[in-house]
C-alpha cells in the first residue's frame, strides 16, 4: 500500500503544469514529408528497455513507439512482467511487446489503404538482442527466452520485421524508460509529434 506524502503532492502539480502548458501540442500526420527512408503509411518503430531499474524489484522498464507518416500513433512505457538477467534480455522483452503491437499495426494500416510492401522496421540499440533475433545458432545459449526469441525470429523470418542497429542516443523509445535532460525530451517529443523543422 503506497502512503501519499507530500512528495507526491509535488510530483502531481508538476505532472499538472506540464499538462497546462502542453494542451496545445498535437499529433501532426503529414504523408508529404515522409523522409525517404520510410516511405507513405508505411509502419516503422523504436523499442528500447532499462535494466533492474526499479528498486523495489529490480525490474526492468520497455517502452516502445510506432510512426506511420513520421508521427507516432501508438506506443506503451510500462514495468515488466518478469526480472531479466541481463539487458540483452530486458532488450528482447521489449522488441517482442512492440513486434506483437505491430502485427496488429500493419493490418490496421492495410485495412486503412496503407499496403506494407517493405517488412517493417525496428529500430534498437542492443546488439545482442538483434544477434539473438536474427541467428538461429545463438538459441542454446538463450533457452530461458526461447518464447519470445522464437516469436521475434518467426516474424523476421516470415519478412515482416527488421531490427535495425540504432544509436542509443537516438532512440525514441528512450524516452519511455526514463527521464531525460529537457534538450533531449523536446527533440524527441517534436520527432514523435512529427514536427521536424
Amino acid at each position: 500500500m503506497v502512503v501519499s506524502t507530500p512528495a507526491h503532492l509535488e510530483v502531481a502539480k508538476q505532472v499538472l503544469r506540464y499538462l497546462r502548458g502542453v494542451k496545445g501540442d498535437m499529433i501532426r500526420w503529414c504523408a508529404r514529408d515522409v523522409s525517404s527512408t520510410h516511405t507513405v503509411g508505411q509502419v516503422y518503430g523504436y523499442a528500447d528497455a532499462s535494466f533492474a531499474d526499479d528498486s523495489t524489484n529490480r525490474k526492468y522498464t520497455l517502452a516502445y513507439f510506432l510512426f506511420v507518416n513520421n508521427a507516432v500513433f501508438s506506443w506503451r512505457s510500462c514495468l515488466g512482467s518478469i526480472v531479466a538477467t541481463s539487458t540483452t534480455e530486458a532488450e528482447l522483452q521489449a522488441f517482442a511487446m512492440c513486434a506483437a503491437e505491430v502485427l496488429y499495426a500493419r493490418k490496421l494500416c492495410m485495412e486503412l489503404g496503407f499496403t506494407q510492401l517493405h517488412a517493417t522496421t525496428i529500430y534498437e540499440d542492443n546488439t545482442g538482442c538483434i544477434s539473438l533475433a536474427q541467428h538461429m545458432h545463438l538459441r542454446n545459449r538463450s533457452k530461458h527466452i526461447a518464447l519470445r526469441f522464437c516469436f521475434v525470429s518467426a516474424l523476421i523470418e516470415s519478412g515482416q520485421l527488421t531490427p535495425v542497429q540504432y544509436a542509443s542516443a537516438d532512440n525514441i523509445a528512450d524516452l519511455g524508460t526514463a527521464a531525460r535532460a529537457r534538450p533531449a525530451f523536446e527533440r524527441m517529443k517534436a520527432i514523435m509529434f512529427g514536427d521536424r523543422r
